[in-house]
């Protein structure tokens, strides 16, 4: 649905043609799709995951396209490289047009099973990374009067038996709901897209 929506605004390349976008967790899957199709129709793409190898991967394939696109790996998870993050961006850029909220991780497997040394690791990807990323972007969206996309999971609405820490939907939901009055003074869209399950070759299509 999301690709799709990208793909209607084909026949106004103005949207996008130009504007900075920032998409976190695009290395692979709906991300990298994204990254793609955005690149596709003029955007400045630039792309993000915790390792260095899928992404520059992924860099060269869209560079391949004759695309813009700069590569920052950090785990936006932390606050310290969100910051190094944007920083960066900043730097190569100079502005901010759009945000993507996109890095997500899941935890299979039944919660009576589940390490509880690692569950706070979905709290930070799918949470805290979204908080920190649009907290730290806010400065240059409100001078370029930019757009917030959170990207998040139908698990995390109704829970699902085979998902031990889905934090993803509901907490970006409230966060979404949280910043949507203050947001409406000086940005253009924040936007909550809430995907079903996904399998990695439906971004090939």
């Amino acid at each position: 649905m999301l690709i799709h929506c990208l793909s209607a605004k084909k026949h106004n390349m103005s949207f996008f043609r130009d504007k900075v976008v920032i998409v976190t967790g695009s290395s692979s899957g709906i991300g990298k799709a994204l990254a793609l199709k955005l690149g596709e129709q003029g955007a400045r793409v630039v792309i993000n995951s915790r390792g260095d190898g899928k992404l520059q991967q992924a860099a060269g394939e869209l560079s391949a396209k004759g695309y813009d696109v700069l590569a920052v790996a950090a785990n936006v998870g932390k606050l310290d490289e969100c910051r190094r993050l944007v920083d960066t961006v900043m730097t190569h850029y100079g502005r901010i047009d759009v945000l993507i909220n996109n890095a997500g991780a899941n935890m299979h497997g039944r919660v009576e099973d589940t390490d509880p040394e690692v569950l706070h690791l979905p709290v930070e990807i799918n949470y805290l990374s979204a908080l920190y990323m649009t907290r730290l972007c806010l400065p240059a969206l409100k001078e370029s009067r930019g757009s917030v996309l959170f990207v998040s999971s139908l698990a995390g609405i109704h829970g699902l038996p085979t998902i031990a820490a889905p934090t993803d939907a509901s907490v970006k939901t409230a966060f979404t709901h949280t910043t949507e009055h203050d947001w409406n003074t000086f940005a253009e869209f924040l936007v909550q897209c809430i995907l079903r399950r996904i399998d990695e070759d439906w971004t090939h299509q």
